[in-house]
């Protein structure tokens, strides 16, 4: 009788629970071997504890090794909340090991038990009574500690028990919690952490988060701004194209909800590195945007056919669109200009540069001709090259395009337009930034449009 497989087996009856995970080993060539999936568990032996991996289908023994006395061997990876990877030395074994767990959860609780004390959460639980301990520890942050506040902040169980205080101490209208809450919830923007900002924002919960931020200590009641007021009522989205994802979608409301953040909500209180996180992922996701805009041609073509009929939504899109790209890298942004070209970009702006009568309500608004200049300014700012390409091409409505320009230039009541024109003519007109062998051609057909007697007339006339 195997009295001493009884024994074992018994021992490890006693674990409540094992957690299904892949164990790796790093090889002398630094390569991580996979050498099974397996059920871990930590069982107690009489020589102490021992971390055990068996085969979830053979039972085979994968791993079985005493856990290390150093509890700063083991350690947890993956990004943001979702650290399932657990990884340690093991000086035994001369092995760099690692357990990727099916679930977070499974690598937090074997964390935690082959850890002890050091696995305990940093903050305390957002229950009513912990909240002015839990706002302290949210206002006064060690730089070594951001990441670690950052995770305990993402779990779902600390997310959900702070909406629940939320609701209870704005239901019980109790200003002391609700400055506390306020605390708390800039105080998690303030660890600027990218994916808890993200999770802040999401559409499930930034209701509760921004009215957290409604009650800023620094402001009196009457100038205390209403966020969710603005961002659910006063602010309406036009959809001008038709986004199928909706991942998409959800990244551009997050996208303004993230500007509204950092313009508005948060402006007064932001320190540099916050600030900088908010920026950075706006641009981010800014830069996500337009490349999904640039790849996907049936968007863009329903961009352009817009703009032909002369819609100005579609051309708010464009001038948004070329505003952001200022902040795409280099070639993203050559690319974004280059597909434009394709679908005649010049040609569409031409109908808007015309001059066009003052309203005859009196109302003010968006003039056409100046949405237009300022795309065509960014175009050319960006790469002049094109609009140079376009009219060496011979195109009939050529003259027609510069002579607007040039009424542009010399007639517009607004300087800011008259700048851009003469920023754009002279990027164009620069004999310098032509080829040598084309720079005759270039002149001759700039002449031949009449470009010098429009730009002179007026000196003529005098």
């Amino acid at each position: 009788m195997d009295v001493e497989g009884n024994l074992r087996d018994r021992s490890e009856q006693k674990v409540e629970k094992r957690h299904r995970g892949k164990l790796y080993l790093l090889s002398e060539v630094s390569a991580w071997e996979d050498k099974g999936t397996g059920l871990v568990s930590i069982i107690a032996a009489d020589e102490g504890k021992r971390l055990i991996v068996r085969d979830e289908n053979s039972d085979v023994l994968l791993h079985d090794r005493p856990v290390l006395p150093n509890d700063d061997c083991y350690r947890l990876q993956g990004e943001g909340a979702a650290k399932s990877i657990l990884v340690w030395e093991d000086v035994g074994l001369e092995k760099d090991c690692a357990l990727s767990f099916q679930d977070a959860e499974s690598a937090q609780e074997i964390f935690s038990e082959l850890c002890g004390e050091k696995a305990k959460r940093l903050l305390p639980f957002p229950e009513v009574e912990h909240l002015p301990e839990l706002a302290r520890a949210l206002t006064f942050v060690l730089p070594s500690q951001k990441e670690a506040l950052a995770n305990e902040c993402l779990d779902e169980r600390f997310i959900a028990a702070l909406r629940q205080a939320f609701h209870t101490a704005e239901d019980s209208h109790n200003p002391q919690d609700l400055m506390l809450l306020w605390r708390i919830a800039r105080g998690v923007f303030m660890l600027a952490n990218h994916a808890l900002t993200r999770r802040y924002m999401r559409h499930d919960i930034f209701e509760d988060t921004m009215g957290m931020l409604e009650f800023d200590e620094g402001l009196p009641e009457d100038r205390r701004i209403c966020h969710r007021q603005v961002l659910k009522v006063a602010v309406r989205f036009k959809q001008v194209l038709s986004f199928q994802d909706a991942e998409l979608l959800e990244r551009i409301h997050l996208n303004y909800r993230l500007q509204y953040l950092k313009d508005y909500a948060l402006a007064r209180v932001l320190d540099d590195a916050a600030l900088a996180s908010l920026t950075q992922l706006v641009i981010m996701n800014n830069n996500f945007l337009l490349d999904y805009l640039r790849q996907n041609d049936a968007l863009l073509s329903q961009l352009f056919d817009g703009l032909k009929n002369k819609d100005m939504q579609s051309l708010l899109f464009l001038q948004d669109a070329c505003r952001l790209a200022k902040t795409m890298p280099p070639s993203e942004r050559k690319l974004l200009y280059e597909k434009m070209m394709q679908h005649q970009l010049f040609s569409v702006l031409q109908q808007f540069l015309t001059e066009e009568p003052e309203p005859k309500d009196g109302t003010e608004g968006p003039v056409p001709r100046h949405m237009a200049m300022e795309v065509l300014a960014l175009s050319t700012l960006s790469d002049a090259s094109h609009l140079r390409r376009y009219l060496l091409g011979g195109q009939k409505e050529v003259p027609a395009f510069l002579g607007n320009l040039i009424c542009l230039l010399l007639a517009d009541p607004d300087h800011g337009v008259q700048s851009q024109v003469a920023d754009v003519l002279q990027l164009v007109m620069d004999p310098s930034q032509v080829a040598p062998k084309s720079r005759a051609a270039f002149l001759d057909a700039l002449y031949s449009y009449g470009v010098l007697e429009f730009i002179s007339k007026p000196l003529i006339d005098l």
